[in-house]
């Protein structure tokens, strides 16, 4: 398990444990399934977590949603279940101005983190 080295908030503690994802303004602790947005906690549900997670340690590369699907939920989803669950964590995450949504869709592809953010 590997952080991912680009923060704009993360403290010296954070950028040095295994256990915690960077990426831009967001921190994600594995082991306490926390979430923060420069540093202001954002809740999410443990299978949206999941699927933040896995698209940071892509880090910027598309994955489709059958990806996704096998990846979070270990197995075929119902079509729309992706796009359900990016749309919360978009919501959740809400706009940022540097790099305007975090989770950018791939028209016909799928979906991967704001390359600015890896």
């Amino acid at each position: 398990m590997t952080s991912v080295s680009r923060s704009e908030n993360a403290s010296s503690d954070e950028i040095g444990d295994p256990h915690i994802l960077i990426a831009g303004p967001l921190s994600v602790d594995l082991r306490r399934y926390e979430v923060r947005l420069r540093g202001e906690e954002v809740r999410l549900t443990a299978r949206e977590l999941d699927l933040l997670v896995y698209l940071i340690r892509r880090a910027g590369s598309v994955a489709s949603a059958e990806e996704i699907s096998v990846a979070v939920w270990h197995g075929p989803t119902s079509t729309n279940t992706v796009t359900v669950h990016i749309n919360r964590i978009r919501l959740k995450l809400g706009d940022d101005p540097q790099h305007g949504y975090m989770i950018r869709t791939v028209r016909g592809v799928g979906y991967r983190i704001a390359p600015s953010l890896c």
